[in-house]
């Protein structure tokens, strides 16, 4: 199994949490850490997240937005683990997510550890789609990401739009380059279920 450390920048964390600062730092803190990368499939990125209290509704569980923060953090981790860090890399364009799903499996309560693993499914003209899959991390290390079984699964269909124009715009050659190599080799290398 292999294993990648990532950081998160404290930016990262006051951007989910700017009219709440005092979490900045508690977010930052439980997204730093060891994060188990791939599961033997080096296609695939994971994050870690604790869940905090603030994510928690009335019912106890996870308010259905907060999941959808996540899903963002792993998008972007797995697009600068690819060394495409969006706010540096195409100035000229903007990305807007437009479309954004997620499906709750599992009861996610106050505290719990999350491993969200991403992953680019699909890579079309002008956008492209990535699947994402949380787990008890507790359960994907006892047993393994065929045997646990995930607590949300959701996408995020993001699009290249020209700044000027605000038209959809051909993905520039070397993301193109990028996520069509990262997507030829998750699909060779993630067994058919």
């Amino acid at each position: 199994m292999q294993r990648s450390c990532f950081s998160h920048s404290f930016h990262a964390a006051t951007a989910f949490y700017a009219l709440a600062p005092n979490f900045a730092l508690a977010l930052a803190r439980l997204l730093t850490g060891e994060h188990i990368n791939c599961y033997d499939n080096p296609m695939q990125h994971s994050i870690e997240v604790r869940v905090p209290f603030a994510d928690i509704d009335l019912s106890g569980r996870i308010h259905f937005s907060a999941m959808m923060r996540y899903m963002d953090v792993a998008e972007h981790e797995l697009m600068r683990t690819l060394g495409l860090p969006r706010v540096t890399t195409f100035p000229e364009l903007e990305f807007p997510r437009v479309h954004a799903s997620c499906n709750y499996h599992r009861a996610i309560s106050y505290n719990d550890d999350l491993t969200i693993i991403s992953q680019i499914i699909r890579v079309g003209r002008s956008s492209w789609t990535v699947s994402f899959t949380s787990f008890y991390a507790h359960e994907l290390t006892e047993m393994g990401p065929e045997a646990s079984k995930p607590a949300t699964s959701g996408q995020l269909i993001i699009v290249a739009i020209d700044k000027q124009t605000g038209r959809s715009t051909p993905l520039p050659d070397e993301l193109r380059a990028v996520l069509v190599a990262q997507l030829e080799s998750s699909n060779q290398d993630t067994p058919a279920k």
